[in-house]
């Protein structure tokens, strides 16, 4: 049996939250989960990101069946963000207001065991088991270009300038490839899906405590609270959301 919990937070240093997610229930034993980080514009990060989660969930929905392989879910999880892409640029140009909007995109798609996972941007999907916590997604920044390239160590990553910069966004280019991850979701195990406010504040090891203790209390939605909680004590930079996703059984 799969569980799935969600919140998000305004923080303390924004007027706007420009973060949206959706959770879904597709069958008895399969979960969808999208969620989203707009930027751009006064008002661009919010259309962003709810045009997104909107027309990436309402594609997923509609799409699914059942007896989808893997090959054919990559496909469908695929075009979905791709036609989001096309609709946050199309409403990019049709209004001025809008110019230079984007959005981070999470998808988790899961289905029994098995999680589809489709990313773009610096929002983050980890997995969480016995072995503690890993990092599934990879940022699509210039610093982790920087990183790859051996030009810049982790540490002055973490202060460098283009720490923000994407180098690939929903709404931004023509055309739009995300990332697609397939792995193994077990009894006990669980994702977390969560915006760059969550993990620009808080240290990955106190993300996996708060996390570990909740899943072995039962207790998603304060796992999901104590998150957003600790997020803003540390300073609330920027809107934060979580989805917590658990395989119970």
């Amino acid at each position: 049996m799969l569980r799935a919990v969600g919140m998000t937070d305004l923080g303390l240093c924004r007027e706007t939250n420009q973060d949206a997610f959706s959770i879904q229930r597709l069958h008895d034993d399969t979960i969808l989960a999208v969620l989203c980080d707009g930027m751009g514009g006064e008002n661009g990060g919010n259309v962003a990101s709810e045009t997104a989660v909107q027309m990436i969930s309402g594609q997923l929905s509609r799409g699914y069946r059942t007896e989808l392989g893997d090959i054919s879910m990559r496909a469908l999880m695929v075009s979905a963000v791709s036609v989001a892409n096309a609709i946050v640029r199309d409403k990019a140009r049709k209004d001025p207001s809008l110019s230079g909007m984007g959005t981070t995109v999470e998808v988790a798609l899961v289905r029994e065991d098995t999680a589809y996972i489709a990313h773009v941007g610096d929002s983050s999907v980890f997995f969480l088991g016995k072995n503690g916590m890993e990092k599934l997604t990879v940022d699509h920044t210039r610093v982790q270009q920087l990183l790859d390239e051996g030009s810049i160590t982790p540490q002055q990553a973490s202060e460098h300038p283009q720490r923000h910069w994407l180098t690939r966004a929903v709404g931004v280019e023509n055309s739009l490839v995300p990332d697609f991850i397939c792995c193994p979701l077990d009894v006990g195990e669980a994702l977390l899906l969560c915006s760059d406010g969550l993990t620009n504040q808080v240290e990955r090891e106190e993300i996996c405590q708060i996390l570990t203790k909740a899943l072995a209390e039962d207790a998603l939605h304060a796992g999901a609270q104590a998150l957003v909680e600790t997020a803003k004590r540390l300073g609330g930079a920027d809107n934060i959301t979580v989805v917590v996703i658990s395989r119970v059984s």
